[in-house]
């Protein structure tokens, strides 16, 4: 299923955030990030059947500082709720993830970093990411702190 990518306030993908990553008992948890001066949100769209474009996956560019043990002190990028619906994985994570990186080595960015949930970690590893320290507890489900640096900044990244 072909997808486009292109920005929209992060407030816009919270539904699909919601859906995906605040399912059960983890429904009433709150979504980070949106709040943040700077936050960036990447969206993949497919086309509906009604010539409309539904958002089938997001992810946020956070501008925080890398946590210490990565021991990057430069400028750093989190990643921030990673969701694509069942029916469009497969490729979406994978463009949402490769552009999400290119915008940020473009915004100056050294580092990008998250905490991925532990049954992402393969994604995360085919984009160059690496994983430090051992599993931990966050919204009672297992992660893992996972970093990768970044190139140089090339052209201005402000269209996906």
């Amino acid at each position: 299923m072909s997808t486009t990518l292109r920005f929209l306030p992060p407030a816009e993908t919270k539904a699909l955030r919601a859906a995906v990553l605040r399912t059960g008992p983890l429904r009433d948890l709150p979504l980070g990030g949106d709040e943040v001066h700077g936050t960036l949100a990447l969206g993949a769209f497919a086309a509906a059947g009604d010539g409309t474009d539904k958002l089938v996956g997001c992810c946020l560019l956070v501008p925080e500082p890398a946590p210490a043990e990565i021991g990057v002190h430069g400028p750093a990028w989190r990643l921030r709720g990673m969701a694509v619906l069942p029916a469009y994985r497969g490729g979406t994570g994978t463009a949402l993830l490769a552009r999400a990186l290119e915008i940020a080595a473009q915004g100056g960015g050294e580092v990008v970093w998250c905490h991925a949930r532990v049954p992402a970690r393969r994604l995360y590893e085919r984009a160059g990411f690496v994983a430090l320290g051992g599993e931990f507890s966050e919204i009672g489900l297992p992660h893992l702190l996972m970093w990768r640096l970044l190139g140089p900044p090339g052209p201005d990244a402000r269209e996906p």
